[in-house]
């Protein structure tokens, strides 16, 4: 299975997966019927080529349906980051307070963290939360991206 097909977004993919599993899309393949089938979206061209490699390759298309399936419910299973934005309030955008929304992810780590941010108010406080976590879950790898400005002679290093 190569990138053609599962580079397709997730209702292309679908749709693709339907119409070789019903036999409306089958060999030898057309970029014209690749394109009907997935509704006049997507790379039709080059899902065309991979589909007509596959099954020259001797894997029809509902093999490659079945492949297609598996492949999208191996990609549910990877545990993705959550990404949250926070911050102070500023109307028209949806920023979380950052104490709350720090402790609740350094509190639910398992296996790894990643922090970014320009400042740290009451460091102390915060890092020793994250070390008590790292305590308790001794696999649990967190990484620490934090800005930091040296002062040199009253002027800024690195300006």
């Amino acid at each position: 299975m190569t990138a053609p097909l599962l580079d397709l977004p997730s209702h292309l993919r679908r749709r693709l997966v339907g119409a070789l599993e019903t036999g409306q899309l089958g060999a030898p393949y057309s970029a014209m019927a690749v394109r009907n089938a997935l509704g006049g979206a997507g790379e039709a061209g080059c899902v065309r080529d991979e589909l007509q490699g596959l099954h020259d390759r001797g894997i029809h298309g509902t093999a490659v349906a079945y492949a297609i399936k598996l492949a999208a419910q191996a990609a549910l299973s990877v545990s993705r980051p959550d990404l949250v934005w926070s911050g102070p309030e500023v109307r028209g955008l949806h920023a979380r307070d950052t104490r709350p929304v720090f402790e609740e992810l350094v509190s639910g780590a398992q296996t790894s963290l990643w922090i970014s941010s320009y400042a740290y108010y009451d460091g102390p406080k915060a890092f020793e939360l994250l070390a008590r976590q790292m305590d308790s879950k001794p696999g649990l790898q967190a990484t620490l991206f934090a800005q930091h400005q040296a002062r040199l002679g009253g002027r800024l290093a690195g300006r």
